[in-house]
């Protein structure tokens, strides 16, 4: 019963607060003397804060282009490379290199497998 009760001032003291910040906010930018150099400043800070981050975004997301056409030309460099020598490798070993698979292996030995066919 006494939880209740204190949410309830809890949320009062809250809605107070925010209404005497920003009632105070306004009086800060709506002040007669000096409220429009307020107001022109923090017009400037947003469009400079904009400004920048328009700038930064374009930045990264021409780094991460570019990282990523670097890649895409090394792969293609690689497979052309593989391609040409005639020989692909698979977890560093090349198609000589590697067992045959099972089925292959008994097809050439001449035993059968468990398996029905």
């Amino acid at each position: 019963m006494f939880q209740i009760g204190k949410k309830k001032t809890s949320t009062l003291w809250k809605g107070l607060g925010l209404g005497a910040g920003i009632g105070a906010g306004l009086m800060f930018l709506l002040d007669p003397d000096r409220g429009r150099r307020r107001r022109a400043l923090a017009r400037d800070k947003a469009i400079h804060l904009a400004k920048s981050t328009e700038k930064i975004v374009g930045a990264r997301s021409r780094d991460l282009g570019n990282r990523a056409s670097g890649a895409a030309s090394r792969i293609r460099s690689l497979i052309r490379r593989e391609a040409a020598s005639g020989r692909v490798e698979r977890n560093g070993e090349t198609a000589e290199d590697r067992p045959a698979p099972r089925e292959i292996r008994e097809s050439e030995s001449g035993e059968k497998s468990g398996r029905p066919a």
